[in-house]
């Protein structure tokens, strides 16, 4: 069985109840990233609210987590897939720490932790390249900061893979135009082994076409957005957490 099918599996069935896991009764105790040794991901992390949630990760195939909650011990996910389906998984703590999801085990190999001046400094960059090929409207540029998995998790809760992402970008830059501003204010910054983690509030100015007149749009939203390094640098790989949206639309709030 492949991991592309193991994943299928998981999510068109809710998994039956495993073993107690023990004491681990604190939320904090499962924050973090787990990887198998197939190279499989489940990331969990504290939302802006406090409830624990995140995704799984097999192959190309991805599936947010939420509402992560402990029962008798046992970690317990709602997850929904990138192609809507969604589920109940259990999870259960091993030491290590390790997650036991279906059999496989996930080893926690990096917990989040506040980033230094460097990193900012590269993260940062990063959002200034991202900045000039949006109001540049250069697809290649823009592409060229994300990662071959790069994903999202919108408010949803349906994620989005890359490719279905890549289209949405080369169809907004193709919609938009001049004058093009766009900021992002990074309000926190973390790393976890290769990765960092920015919650950023984006701001993004342009003008276009709304049944057939040019409109200035203006829209704001706050997201979790997740940089992982590369041989070429840091690249985009995952955002989620999107809310606080506000759209004017010359001026004028419809959103």
């Amino acid at each position: 069985m492949t991991l592309r099918s193991a994943l299928t599996i998981l999510l068109l069935a809710a998994c039956a109840s495993m073993p107690d896991g023990g004491p681990h009764e604190n939320i904090d105790t499962y924050s973090g990233i787990y990887s198998s040794p197939e190279g499989s991901i489940i990331e969990l992390h504290h939302g802006p609210e406090g409830a624990l949630r995140g995704y799984l990760r097999i192959e190309d195939r991805i599936a947010a987590l939420a509402p992560v909650e402990i029962r008798d011990g046992v970690l317990v996910a709602g997850a929904t897939c990138d192609d809507g389906t969604r589920s109940e998984l259990h999870l259960t703590l091993g030491p290590g720490p390790v997650l036991i999801l279906d059999g496989m085990e996930y080893r926690r190999t990096a917990v989040e932790r506040p980033a230094g001046a460097t990193v900012r400094r590269e993260i940062q960059e990063g959002y200034r390249k991202l900045a000039a090929a949006v109001e540049t409207k250069d697809y290649e540029a823009f592409q060229a900061l994300r990662a071959g998995q790069f994903a999202t998790i919108p408010p949803d809760g349906v994620p989005s893979p890359g490719t279905r992402m890549a289209e949405r970008a080369r169809g907004m830059l193709e919609r938009i135009q001049p004058p093009i501003s766009t900021t992002n204010d990074v309000l926190e910054l973390t790393v976890r082994g290769n990765d960092a983690i920015a919650t950023v509030r984006q701001q993004f100015t342009r003008r276009q076409l709304i049944e057939g007149t040019l409109h200035t749009i203006h829209t704001e939203v706050t997201q979790r957005e997740t940089w992982t390094r590369t041989p070429e640098g840091w690249k985009l790989l995952f955002v989620d957490e999107v809310r606080d949206h506000m759209t004017l639309d010359d001026g004028r709030r419809v959103r």
